[in-house]
């Protein structure tokens, strides 16, 4: 009796002495530092607002898939995943414009935008049409299928951060561990400037579409989707200069592996056409088509830079628009030895 009575006293002077505490307390000495870069072209970085919070997930090394996800702010944030190697993503909320897509699976996880309203594709698919039709190589058919494809919406400022940890076993009142990542911006702006545009002043609005451009990245790779899409934009008339400028967002070009795949199931090469309807003050359009496969396959960086001068070659003049004016101008010009249709 009077050992169990002692086992009692001291039993009960552990438990007293003994200290309740959350279980996950101990996991709040493992953070990750998250830093964001404003690294863009074309555009002032300082207004380039950072998201508020990213998707972080943590994926086994030895299979690629998930095991601890969490949305965590930029800066230093508490993370409770345990001990072993893993590798690690960290990217926006999904929107509309920037979906994500397999986040369950390292290897497959990518991002792509959506398509853009009615209106804006079947404006797409009227000037295709049109193009096909005074299309110098194949038949109608063969040109309208080849130039099919969906038209997106340009996607917002999309960042990723990529990391690989080995995470030791931690134990409360032990060293901490410290993590840092950091996420950079994977979308790529385009800038087109055209020069050489006479009658500005009687240019209503412009619609530009520039086609196979990749459809969207794999956020661990960083390679293109293979699935072509045209973004549409619009553009800027500077009467000083007699040029149309815009800016716009994509996920980049082709990869050239895609390029070669897609060439080799149409009757045709891979181009990348820009597509510039001008509509008159008086509701008449007129389109100039160019390729600029060239300057897109040839830039160095994922941002696409396109300069077309037409000063001193085939200049493009927009007239002023009759009274009540209105229908399609046809007109035909060439830039560098390209054929080029204008006419609607």
């Amino acid at each position: 009796m009077r050992r169990i009575l002692a086992l009692t006293a001291i039993s009960l002077a552990l438990l007293c002495s003994c200290q309740r505490r959350d279980l996950l307390v101990m996991d709040d000495i493992l953070t990750l530092d998250v830093n964001l870069s404003r690294t863009a072209a074309y555009v002032d970085t300082s207004a380039i607002a950072l998201p508020e919070r990213l998707t972080t997930t943590f994926y086994n090394s030895s299979d690629g898939k998930a095991a601890y996800t969490d949305y965590l702010t930029p800066g230093r944030n508490p993370v409770y995943v345990g001990a072993g190697c893993y590798n690690c993503l960290t990217y926006n909320f999904a929107t509309e414009c920037n979906i994500v897509e397999n986040a369950s699976d390292l290897g497959g996880i990518y991002v792509h935008t959506s398509q853009t309203e009615s209106a804006v594709t079947e404006l797409f698919s009227k000037v295709i049409k049109t193009r096909a039709k005074y299309y110098t190589k194949g038949s109608e058919e063969e040109n309208y299928e080849f130039l099919t494809m969906p038209v997106v919406r340009q996607p917002e400022y999309f960042w990723v951060g990529r990391g690989s940890y080995d995470i030791p076993y931690r134990y409360e009142g032990g060293p901490g561990v410290d993590l840092s990542i950091k996420g950079d911006i994977i979308t790529c702006n385009g800038k087109v400037e055209l020069t050489g545009i006479h009658g500005i002043e009687n240019i209503g609005y412009v619609t530009k579409f520039l086609t196979n451009l990749a459809g969207g990245v794999y956020l661990w790779s960083g390679e293109p989707r293979p699935d072509p899409v045209a973004i549409g934009f619009g553009a800027r008339a500077v009467a000083e200069e007699s040029s149309l400028s815009a800016v716009f967002t994509t996920y980049g070009k082709l990869s050239e592996q895609a390029t070669q795949k897609a060439a080799r199931q149409t009757v045709q090469t891979v181009d990348n056409d820009l597509y510039i309807l001008i509509t008159d003050t008086g509701g008449g359009q007129y389109l100039f088509v160019y390729d600029v496969t060239e300057q897109v396959q040839e830039s160095i960086t994922m941002d696409l830079d396109i300069d077309i001068d037409l000063e001193g070659e085939e200049e493009i003049v927009i007239p002023e628009p009759e009274h009540g004016g209105g229908g399609f101008k046809p007109s035909v010009g060439d830039w560098n030895n390209e054929i080029i249709p204008v006419v609607i």
